[in-house]
């Protein structure tokens, strides 16, 4: 690892390094884990988020080593862990990351993760952390510009959705609040995100009645405007942002909120890609063919969605002032990639009159991102009374009667309102019991398996060739520049290429820019102790960070299975084929890096040393050289190479036949009659890009097919 002495004497880091700096950061450097009371709030979050399964291995994990034998095993110290020395403790932990065994790898990720994120994110709503000044972190400034409020009509707007959510739950047979819920309706659709909430929009159009459950909460822009990241985490994200694949070594970020993934997403809108879209339709898939019923509903969504690449890197904006940003980060990665010859694109975004605040992954606190709840949940519960939306809400179960859905069966919670990065325990839990003609599950790929397999359906392929775009990122340092990570558009520069392919055409990588916010930076951020990772940290506003998304092949054993608790438990192991693929994917996201000028190069994996640019070119091209080849001798292994994953699918993929998949061309269960399928587990592979559009585009899709079962014509609907 290079030095604190040794970056201290690099000139060009003195802007970063210097007496002032590092005076400036004397309270900085004297935190520590009990200034954040680390060990309360990791116990708390463990308990309020961890699969039952999970807290068994960490409760077990911590028992041993409170005892001086069972630390003396995982540890190679005679003591309990908390009589050891600082030093004693660092090592211990370099000694897990490090080890051959990848239990003791995933242990060592769990505590660095989940420690990192709330010594760097944890604070109470409208504080600020007490990092964040040395880091040059202030959310305060993006989220609440001046002279940017949203107007008086949009907050009456926002007031009445909030009451219409929250009073479905008098709008029963039965309005005892403690009694069962009962309804009966057209069609009910399990999940509101970039499946649900099109579904279920396109349906209430044409005049059925609709009853859209979510088993996430409810937030709007006024919610998001005052959450920091932690706040995000704990009431949007699956598992309070904790969720991994079972064995630890992918951290897995999804949605559980009213508009799913298209709330708390990066914005990138991007339609299915064309040999994709053949790679489909030469599995017998006709829908997929150019020219194709497929193709019609991608043009609908992104129509209704309002893609556009106004708001994207290189566009100058029609309002020239303060407020609107572009961020370095986007900046050099387009530069870096021209340099070696690519052609960079802006990527389109789901935005109409965005600010680029950079606070897309938290929640749109303008309603400028088109997300499901914005664009299209929203406006009709505004105008109609046929769709209703029941928040907090978990479908224990489809209701199957001789091989036909009839209507779900589930618990609806309520929550006591809260501020604040940990969630509360429930209030209240009422039964709920919907009858209906059509039951949709839209919950995502991890919940639609689970949902089905909790519903006593066995077709041997629910839950396999799981899917996850396994992503790695490259850091970089810039000390004279200003990066914005955690501000201005997040995602609005992709790099692709055929140089960027696998052996087998149309597997690959694209190059993008991601936003990068405190909480996110302890996911992603190697360590090696305490002093270091301070001193790493203090360059975050000189840090620019590229990933490469994979279009990975997956297996037919990576799946979906259900715990004890019928709760989805993610197991997914990388290939040979795939982690080649993501290698050669991290060595031309470290080369664009590279030719951006970066002078500090951080790989993702934890026991890889740094690499500092020379001005000698000789020297810096041998140097380079070298740290390639490090790259290719670490390769990509579990539980030291930070693996991230934001997409999921291709879990209850279509196919032409029983055989080959779980839902039929239309969307219908092979196995169940009247039970439709509409998010992206529908994928009949990986796909490669950012999937929003896509899942949107099969949810437009299948919503036409349902029309045809009640013989309604589809009407133009404008946006």
């Amino acid at each position: 690892s290079i030095s604190f002495k040794e970056l201290y004497d690099i000139n060009r880091f003195k802007s970063i390094y210097n007496n002032e700096t590092i005076k400036n950061a004397k309270d900085f450097f004297k935190l520590n884990s009990n200034s954040f009371h680390v060990s309360e709030l990791f116990v708390k979050t463990i308990e309020e988020n961890a699969l039952e399964g999970d807290k068994q291995k960490v409760y077990i994990l911590l028992w041993i080593l409170s005892y001086s034998l069972g630390c003396f095993i995982l540890t190679g110290y005679f003591n309990p862990f908390n009589k050891l020395t600082l030093n004693q403790r660092t090592i211990a932990m370099n000694r897990w990351k490090r080890s051959y065994l990848s239990p003791i790898r995933g242990a060592y990720m769990t505590f660095k993760r989940l420690t990192g994120i709330i010594f760097l994110s944890f604070t109470e709503r409208g504080e600020s952390n007490s990092n964040w000044k040395t880091l040059g972190y202030s959310p305060e400034s993006v989220i609440n510009k001046p002279n940017i409020t949203l107007s008086k009509e949009q907050l009456a707007d926002l007031t009445t959705i909030r009451s219409k959510i929250t009073n479905q739950l008098d709008d029963s047979a039965n309005n005892n609040p403690t009694s069962d819920l009962f309804f009966d309706v057209d069609v009910v659709v399990v999940g509101s995100g970039s499946g649900g909430g099109i579904v279920s929009s396109k349906l209430a159009e044409h005049g059925l009645s609709v009853l859209l459950l979510e088993k996430g909460s409810y937030y709007d822009a006024k919610d998001f405007s005052q959450w920091r990241e932690s706040e995000a985490f704990s009431k949007a994200f699956e598992r309070g942002g904790l969720l991994t694949s079972e064995d630890g070594s992918i951290a897995v970020l999804a949605a559980s909120t009213v508009g799913g993934g298209s709330t708390i997403n990066w914005s990138a809108s991007f339609k299915t890609p064309a040999h994709v879209l053949k790679d489909w339709e030469l599995l017998g898939l006709s829908i997929f063919k150019t020219g194709g019923e497929f193709e019609k509903s991608l043009s609908n969504v992104c129509n209704r969605l309002g893609v556009n690449d106004r708001c994207s890197y290189h566009h100058k904006h029609e309002v020239d002032n303060h407020n609107y940003v572009v961020n370095n980060n986007n900046r050099l990665l387009w530069e870096g990639a021209v340099k070696l010859g690519y052609s960079p694109e802006k990527i389109p975004r789901n935005v109409k009159n965005c600010v680029d605040c950079g606070h897309c992954c938290y929640g749109c606190p303008y309603l400028a991102k088109q997300s499901t709840l914005t664009n299209s949940i929203a406006p009709l519960l505004l105008k109609k009374d046929n769709l209703r939306v029941i928040s907090n809400c978990r479908v224990n179960k489809v209701i199957i009667e001789g091989g036909i859905a009839t209507g779900i069966q589930g618990q609806v919670f309520t929550y006591p309102t809260t501020e604040g990065p940990i969630r509360p325990s429930p209030l209240s839990v009422r039964n709920i019991i919907v009858k209906a003609k059509i039951v949709v599950s839209s919950c995502g790929s991890l919940h639609t398996p689970a949902l089905l397999l909790r519903s006593g359906l066995t077709h041997p392929l629910i839950g396999r060739h799981l899917a996850l775009h396994p992503v790695v990122g490259v850091g970089g340092v810039f000390p004279d520049l200003s990066t914005g990570l955690s501000t201005g558009v997040s995602m609005g520069v992709v790099v692709k290429s055929t140089d960027f392919d696998s052996k087998e055409k149309g597997y690959g990588i694209v190059i993008q820019t991601p936003p990068v916010h405190p909480g996110v930076l302890a996911l992603a951020m190697p360590w090696n102790d305490g002093l270091s990772y301070k001193l790493d940290l203090m360059y975050f506003n000189h840090l620019s960070f590229f990933i490469g998304i994979s279009r990975d092949k997956s297996s037919y054993h990576n799946r979906i299975t259900i715990d004890k608790s019928g709760e989805p438990v993610i197991n997914y192991n990388l290939t040979k084929f795939d982690r080649e693929l993501v290698l050669q994917g991290l060595i031309h996201q470290v080369k664009v890096m590279h030719a951006a000028g970066a002078d500090l190069i951080i790989s993702p994996n934890e026991n890889q040393n740094k690499f500092i640019h020379s001005k000698d070119e000789l020297i810096d091209k041998n140097n380079f050289n070298k740290f390639i080849d490090e790259i290719r001798s670490h390769g990509i292994v579990d539980n030291i190479t930070t693996c991230f994953s934001a997409h999921q699918m291709s879990s209850c993929r279509m196919g032409k036949s029983r055989k080959e998949g779980v839902v039929q061309i239309t969307g219908e269960l092979f196995d169940c009659k009247n039970l439709y399928v509409a998010d992206a587990s529908l994928f009949p592979t990986s796909l490669g890009v950012n999937p929003m559009i896509t899942t949107a585009a099969f949810a437009d899709y299948v919503a036409l097919q349902i029309l045809k079962v009640f013989e309604i014509k589809p009407i133009v609907v404008e946006f």
